[in-house]
């Protein structure tokens, strides 16, 4: 891991962008949206750049950057430094705080200004509402003057690798850009705070979040979408063909922020990251004049009456819009007052009046604007902030109406985690999540604890023909992946995968979906996998039951009428099995000592298997040839090494079958159940054998 304390120069920007994986996909014709997020915590992306001003600070830059290749890269989050109210001793574990940050996480950097002495912290508790006091799990290690930074410390890679750009011989200037990339408990978060509801105004959408922030500019964004006319051109008229849809334009907003506290900063964040980013619904202002008020409200003895300057909005030809019914006040205190309208009316000569659903608030016709309230998502998935100083940011927001979304409103759809089973049959059993933090599922088919891993896939094919049906997915090597066992092969079972999709944050058996069941086919050296569901099933031959010499039946299979334990002969190895003279695991001749199997005929193991071991510990391997070895001992060659078992461990042998009447009576006894046909002549009789015309040589005389 590498700590960069490169700090930056303010005269430049310093962003930092983040982002969530979500999904938006609208259905054909109707254009109703699906709107789907996959994680709950934002990615982060800093960006600033540093100005290394004498030869010792360039020097160490580059040795750093020399040095650094696939380690984790930890900075400091520098528009979130927290200055110490008072010096902090040694073993002190309660640091009082002048400012807070707008996102942190758990690990934190404590330093002095010029990074002389620092250390790594674990913040346990962060007091945000009252006395803002940082908590820590154990105290400082140093001595720490008032005025020294506590920094919330960001847990990435390098997206671009830096590239420094020399101003002398000995000072230069190189820009970072640093991606977070962290387990979950390193994770960047706002505080969580309580967030504001549209209210008893409007009551279908009572408990719908409402955005309150102010915006410091407001731009319309109001577009048609293309596909909403289909042109087309045919033959050679001189005017194109169309098909229009009956689709109400989306209203579009673009709010720019000019934030000078980190309170607000966080608040945008949090309400960002709860409505996950462009996935869920919320009301909005438009932050303009959309109405003007001609007399206060409420008005006396009308008191659902909203009386306005006459304005288009009330113009009975116009074209009905889905969110004409919302409104709102916004007063001189910037608070947000919503309301819905039954019933627009024209009151010539100067009034447009709007009927409210319910009785109307007090508000001033000098200094309160009527806006449209616009039920709306986030139209983009990233926000990004440009600070100039660690205090005063900047950004801009696009937010896009849903007006499919006011009379038929969709539940919200569940926030998906998908759990991969991989099932070593006899062997073990492996629970993954390609979420990003820990799934616990309480009870039923799918109990358990999976743990984030490095898998995902796209589709899965199928078809009427069911031998074409697969799915392929992609992961990464990791120790404890099942896929390792496959490259180079080293399976003792047949290795499943069952990819079942849950709601991440209820997860139940009794909700969850399976997506797929088959066994693990194919990988490649690039990890890229491949799963059918159906296994060799459509690779058997057909018909099952030949005319045959050879028997039709696998020995100890149920038509055999014989179990595997009745042949079962036991032993131990005779020292550690596989075992090279340089100490690794890669032999394929063993040793077993067993009275009983010493006393066997060579090869009467062939074609047979041997088994060690339990559970997690299990090892299943074929065994080639067998022959009796010194004392009591008998030699095997098997098909792989063995590679967990102990020295003299417990292993079961079990004979060879070559498929021929005479091993299935005097190997196994069991002739009245050979499944084939022992004296069916070579040549099929029901077919005349061609007889080879003899000429007769001669001479010619």
């Amino acid at each position: 891991m590498g700590f960069l304390a490169a700090p930056p120069n303010w005269g430049t920007a310093v962003t930092l962008a983040l982002d969530l994986p979500t999904d938006v996909s609208k259905e054909a014709i109707t254009f109703n949206e699906s709107r789907r997020n996959f994680a709950q915590s934002a990615r982060y992306k800093m960006t600033w750049t540093s100005y290394l001003a004498d030869a010792a600070d360039s020097t160490e830059l580059r040795l750093f950057l020399t040095r650094i290749r696939g380690e984790t890269i930890v900075a400091p989050l520098w528009m979130d430094a927290c200055e110490t109210a008072r010096q902090q001793n040694v073993g002190t574990t309660q640091i009082l705080l002048v400012d807070l940050p707008a996102r942190f996480g758990t690990t934190w950097l404590i330093a002095t200004d010029d990074f002389s002495i620092f250390e790594f912290v674990t913040v346990a508790t962060l007091n945000v509402n009252g006395n803002m006091i940082a908590r820590l799990q154990i105290g400082v290690t140093h001595n720490y003057p008032a005025g020294s930074k506590m920094y919330p410390l960001l847990f990435g890679k390098f997206e671009q690798r830096p590239k420094a750009e020399a101003i002398t011989d000995e000072c230069m200037e190189v820009q970072f850009q640093l991606k977070e990339s962290s387990a979950f408990a390193y994770r960047l978060s706002p505080a969580a705070i309580a967030l504001p509801v549209v209210g008893p105004h409007i009551a279908n959408f009572s408990g719908t979040r409402k955005w309150d922030i102010i915006p410091n500019h407001s731009r319309p964004l109001d577009w048609t979408e293309m596909p909403d006319i289909v042109y087309q051109q045919i033959g050679f008229l001189r005017s194109e063909q169309q098909r229009a849809y009956d689709h109400r334009n989306a209203r579009g907003q673009e709010l720019e922020f000019y934030q000078a506290d980190r309170a607000t900063i966080g608040k945008i964040e949090y309400f960002w990251r709860d409505r996950r980013a462009t996935t869920l619904r919320f009301f909005m202002p438009t932050f303009r004049g959309d109405l003007r008020m001609l007399n206060d409200t409420p008005v006396a003895g009308h008191l659902t009456w909203i009386q306005c300057e006459h304005s288009e909005f009330s113009d009975p030809g116009r074209e009905a819009q889905p969110g004409d019914p919302f409104i709102c006040f916004i007063g001189p205190q910037d608070a947000i007052d919503p309301y819905q309208i039954v019933r627009v009316t024209d009151a010539p000569p100067n009034e447009t009046r709007l009927i409210a659903s319910q009785n109307v608030g007090a508000h001033s016709a000098n200094n309160t604007n009527v806006s449209h309230f616009v039920l709306s998502r986030f139209q983009e998935a990233t926000l990004e902030w440009s600070y100039i100083s660690p205090y005063l940011a900047t950004t801009r927001i696009k937010f896009q109406e849903l007006p499919h979304e006011y009379a038929n409103t969709p539940p919200a759809l569940p926030e998906p985690a998908y759990l991969f089973i991989f099932t070593e049959v006899g062997v073990r059993v492996d629970r993954f999540t390609s979420y990003e933090n820990t799934i616990h599922v309480p009870g039923g088919t799918y109990q358990g604890t999976y743990v984030p891993g490095p898998f995902s896939f796209e589709t899965v094919k199928v078809g009427l023909r069911l031998d074409q049906e697969q799915i392929d997915f992609k992961s990464f090597k990791f120790d404890g992946n099942p896929l390792n066992k496959m490259w180079p092969f080293a399976l003792d079972g047949i290795l499943t995968v069952e990819i079942v999709e849950v709601n991440a944050v209820n997860p139940s058996s009794g909700t969850a979906v399976s997506r797929f069941y088959g066994d693990v086919w194919s990988v490649n050296s690039d990890y890229k996998a491949t799963a059918i569901p159906f296994g060799n099933l459509f690779d058997r031959k057909f018909p099952r039951f030949l005319l045959s010499v050879s028997d039709n039946y696998v020995q100890f299979s149920p038509p055999t009428h014989l179990a595997a334990s009745a042949f079962r002969i036991q032993g131990n190895f005779v020292g550690t099995p596989s075992l090279d003279a340089n100490g690794n695991r890669t032999l394929q001749t063993i040793t077993v000592s067993s009275v009983t199997g010493h006393a066997k005929t060579t090869d009467y193991f062939a074609g047979g298997w041997l088994d060690t071991g339990s559970g997690n510990t299990l090892e299943h391997r074929g065994i080639l040839h067998s022959s009796a070895g010194s004392g009591n001992n008998v030699n095997l060659t098997i098909d792989r090494p063995i590679l967990k078992a102990h020295a003299n461990g417990v292993v079961s042998m079990y004979p060879g079958y070559d498929g021929s009447i005479d091993q299935c009576d005097t190997k196994f006894g069991n002739r009245i159940n050979f499944g084939g046909h022992a004296y069916v002549p070579d040549v099929n009789p029901g077919v005349k054998a061609m007889k080879p015309i003899q000429t007769q040589g001669g001479k010619k005389g």
